[in-house]
């Protein structure tokens, strides 16, 4: 609609049609209707004599009028059919007020601005806080919500220019009513989650769309948190990866996940039947990560690794005989299935690798200066064994899948064929039953199980002969250092179990 030719007598109009009032409905617009802080019927009508439920009839009936009163007037009317149109959903009273200086000026018989007037009787929209809101603002706010939910990423983060074609709003307009609703801006971006640092750190990747370092993902944070806090978050959260040395990544992404230096050399040393041409190995690993050839070439040349002529090998090392799998702790068999029991901490849960018995090792093919591929449900799994002790990589993934918590105890599952997999501990029972439910054995709480059974299953999950005694088991245990199945043992009598070699 067009922009009317009288502008100067709206706050005039308005104010003729106050004045028709009478004095008490006066009062009731003044302290009631036009206030900013309206007071009670109670107490307007002790200020005006009557009873509460007369006040309500006036304050009712003077809406009435008013409402009549304002189509009825031309300049009034046509200005509130101007602002309906103009304001699909929201827009800022400071806008509006430009293109029609008369909606600021005060209408003297209740001293507020016109276009405070208009919106408090029945004109389709509302004004709060600076906004024009129609029809209603849990009407606006509602739409607004629909539109971020509609439009945003997995990480939350949804274009400012999406949301200001969809409420017919600019950009920094549209910027400015997020924020008052209390989404987090970022640049040309709203977040729609970052009530937690996981969240917002999320959405400032997600608004990146490309991997950041710490620092700078840090500095785009709002409010601050500190380096170490977003680094715990980065580490421990599955939503993220680092995708080179220094940068992360949404796992989404599906970047090469970065793997550290050493791990690399090692790996290409393996691939190679032991040795690989320098330049070779340093175009490899900053084919794929952005890695300094220095430091490359210092790696390449301490700790297990040798370089001569410009070619990497191991270095020889003295290899020390692995611990026989009878005396490791902790680790267990049931037929060609290899079992670590472990309690979870936090490092696992952050994502950090660990160490694995030298007597796993020795079962799974790996010794010192060689690594092993296990394939998984959830992507491979790497065993290096680099300088004096084999290594698995992180396990987060296999923690989040199962959902459990520090303190949880969880087997490493080492199967036929180079499979790998992490199984919660599943409890049965008490006594033998128990005890065989520590080595993680999967038939512990079958009932058909006979308490021979139990004991042949237990002694061999803790790698003695067929036919060994309960005593034998439990001297085992007690060389292993295992009181936890010791313990479950402590009400069952002792005997032999039955030879069936």
């Amino acid at each position: 609609m067009s922009e009317p030719t009288r502008r100067s007598g709206l706050a005039e109009a308005l104010d003729d049609i106050f004045q028709a009032l009478g004095s008490r409905e006066l009062v009731l617009c003044s302290e009631r209707i036009f206030s900013s802080r309206p007071v009670s019927l109670a107490r307007l009508g002790q200020v005006i004599g009557v009873s509460r439920e007369r006040t309500g009839q006036i304050d009712h009936q003077v809406r009435k009028t008013l409402k009549v009163a304002f189509f009825a007037s031309e300049p009034v009317a046509e200005t509130a059919r101007w602002i309906v149109d103009s304001v699909p959903y929201v827009a800022e009273v400071g806008r509006l007020t430009e293109q029609r200086p008369e909606l600021a000026a005060v209408v003297k018989t209740v001293g507020v601005p016109a276009i405070e007037v208009l919106a408090a009787v029945g004109t389709k929209f509302e004004v709060r806080d600076g906004w024009v809101l129609a029809p209603d603002a849990d009407d606006v706010i509602s739409s607004t919500a629909d539109v971020l939910d509609s439009h945003a990423s997995p990480e939350g983060v949804v274009p400012l220019a999406v949301v200001a074609g969809e409420l017919s709003l600019s950009q920094e307009e549209a910027a400015r009513w997020l924020a008052h609703c209390g989404y987090t801006v970022l640049g040309a971006h709203a977040l729609i989650r970052a009530s937690t640092l996981e969240d917002h750190v999320a959405g400032v990747l997600g608004v990146a769309g490309e991997p950041m370092t710490l620092d700078e993902i840090h500095a785009r944070l709002q409010p601050k948190r500190t380096s170490a806090a977003v680094r715990n978050v980065l580490v421990a959260d599955s939503r993220f990866m680092k995708s080179d040395r220094t940068k992360w990544a949404l796992g989404r992404w599906g970047l090469p996940e970065y793997v550290p230096i050493r791990q690399q050399i090692a790996h290409l040393i393996t691939e190679n039947d032991g040795r690989i041409e320098l330049d070779e190995l340093i175009a490899s690993i900053r084919s794929r990560y952005d890695v300094s050839e220095a430091s490359i070439r210092t790696y390449a040349s301490a700790g297990e690794f040798s370089q001569v002529n410009n070619v990497v090998s191991f270095r020889s090392p003295v290899r020390k005989p692995g611990r026989s799998p009878r005396i490791t702790p902790r680790l267990y068999r049931e037929g060609d299935t290899l079992r670590f029991r472990m309690k979870i901490n936090n490092q696992h849960k952050r994502g950090s690798s660990f160490s694995l018995p030298s007597g796993l090792a020795g079962l799974l093919g790996v010794g010192p200066n060689s690594s092993k591929s296990l394939a998984s449900r959830l992507g491979a799994q790497e065993i290096v064994w680099a300088s004096v002790q084999a290594r698995t990589g992180t396990i987060k993934r296999f923690i989040d899948d199962l959902r459990v918590e520090v303190g949880d105890i969880v087997f490493l599952e080492f199967r036929p064929g180079d499979e790998f997999a992490v199984e919660p501990l599943r409890e049965a029972g008490s006594g033998l039953r128990a005890a065989l439910a520590l080595t993680g054995h999967s038939h512990a709480g079958d009932p058909e199980l006979t308490e021979s059974d139990l004991i042949a299953a237990l002694a061999h999950a803790v790698w003695l002969e067929p036919g060994a005694s309960l005593d034998d088991i439990r001297e085992t245990l007690s060389r292993r250092r295992e009181p936890e199945i010791a313990d479950a043992l402590a009400p069952v009598a002792g005997r032999s179990c039955p030879d069936r070699s």
